[in-house]
């Protein structure tokens, strides 16, 4: 909407700068009509004003041009922001689901050392105990004589086979009894060691378990103060937005009282223009005047170039808006000669914010109406405002000023002030 009403502006300014420019041939066409003095007075003042007017609207539209590109650009800001943000919440949600899962982790092996703590606790206490009975036994056991010298007292001592077996067996469990005294030592020692061993593991399990979830815990607070500060980008893009919104609204609001007055002053300015064509036309009707009227050749090209847009509707080349192409443009180097298109007498020369270098030429009336050529997007001219030229005259050269993709001509005819397609007047 913003770009539509820039471009709408803009047209209306050119088509009052060109309304104005038909006021020349008008005042210059040599009749006596009542007001012609006059009429030239309104041209000039209002020329004048044209130009103020057009250079406000140029200011006005670049005004608006970049409200518009900083609302865009905040629009691009604030959908990155939202994106970070939400990437940034997906992370904070990841990473608290693997603090919490690393702290399930940490918790199972700080079960499982407790476990393994409390087992080996109880290992050593066995072997404790065992290691005491050990004691017991063999001090009881050596307090009644080594077990081989009662073996072979007992041989010695025996009276008869059966009592013989009997002390033999005596000894032998006293002997086992030992045996497995030791036995049950050192399988206590086994349980204690693997104890030791599981405490170890599962303490070293514990202390890794505690670094990943100091890590995770780190990440999550990271991911924490990510999503905070992606909220704070939003909210900060949030008010780009805003205030580029609202320059825009206010530059969009004196384009609009620009184009009110620009509307106003062309309706004005299009009315004296037609009654200047209706008292020409009384003058030619009655032989006071006479009308040229258009033949082939009546203008030459203004320039050696080629045509790389015609007269007609098409898309602009810059703000890609449909609308009508007022002129035809020639591609050509810049700083190639312009042509003057026919003989006449420059009425105006200006630059426009917009069409760059401008440079109006009255060339006469022609099939009843007045005829103005206007060339445009100039790097410069070498005449001037009343200056008499004379047709192929080097009135300036190719330029690239103003709205402009490149080197080239906007030409553009101009019929009574409304423009005209050039082919049908070469």
């Amino acid at each position: 909407m913003a770009r539509a009403r820039r471009d709408v502006m803009l047209a209306l300014a050119m088509r009052l700068t060109v309304a104005l420019t038909t006021l020349s041939p008008l005042a210059a066409s040599g009749t006596a009509a009542v007001g012609a003095d006059d009429l030239h007075d309104a041209r000039d003042g209002a020329a004048s004003r044209s130009q103020r007017a057009e250079r406000r609207v140029g200011e006005s539209s670049a005004g608006l041009a970049a409200a518009t590109e900083r609302l865009h650009g905040a629009r691009i800001r604030l959908q990155d922001a939202k994106a970070e943000l939400a990437a940034m919440g997906n992370a904070v949600v990841a990473a608290r689901e693997r603090d919490q899962a690393l702290r399930l982790d940490l918790r199972d092996a700080e079960h499982r050392l407790g476990d393994a703590q409390a087992t080996l606790s109880s290992a050593v206490a066995g072997v404790t105990v065992q290691e005491q009975a050990v004691v017991d036994t063999v001090v009881g056991l050596y307090q009644g004589d080594d077990p081989a010298l009662l073996a072979l007292s007992s041989l010695l001592n025996s009276a008869s086979t059966e009592d013989l077996v009997r002390r033999q067996s005596a000894t032998e469990a006293l002997l086992d009894k030992q045996t497995r005294v030791y036995e049950t030592l050192r399988a206590t020692q086994v349980l204690a060691e693997v104890g030791e061993r599981r405490v170890e593991e599962d303490a070293l399990e514990v202390a890794t378990k505690q670094r990943a979830a100091a890590a995770g815990l780190d990440d999550l607070k990271k991911a924490r103060n990510r999503a905070r500060s992606a909220a704070q980008e939003v909210r900060e893009s949030v008010r780009q937005r805003r205030r580029a919104r609202q320059r825009a609204e206010r530059t969009r609001a004196r384009d609009l009282a620009v184009l009110r007055r620009a509307e106003a002053e062309e309706a004005r300015i299009r009315e004296r223009i037609r009654a200047a064509a209706r008292r020409r036309a009384a003058q030619a009707a009655r032989g006071n005047g006479v009308s040229a009227v258009v033949a082939d050749g009546f203008l030459m090209a203004p320039v050696a170039g080629s045509v790389t847009s015609p007269f007609g509707y098409r898309a602009h080349p810059i703000f890609k808006y449909w609308g009508l192409h007022d002129g035809i443009d020639y591609a050509a180097a810049c700083g190639q000669p312009l042509w003057a298109s026919a003989a006449g007498v420059v009425t105006s020369m200006y630059y426009s914010d917009v069409y760059g270098y401008r440079l109006f030429v009255d060339v006469g009336g022609a099939g009843g109406k007045g005829v103005t050529l206007v060339y445009n997007h100039a790097a410069g001219y070498s005449v001037d405002v009343g200056d008499r030229l004379r047709r192929g005259q080097v009135i300036g050269s190719v330029g690239n000023s103003g709205w402009s993709t490149g080197c080239h001509l906007h030409f553009t005819v101009l019929a009574n002030g409304s423009p005209v397609d050039p082919e049908g007047w070469y």
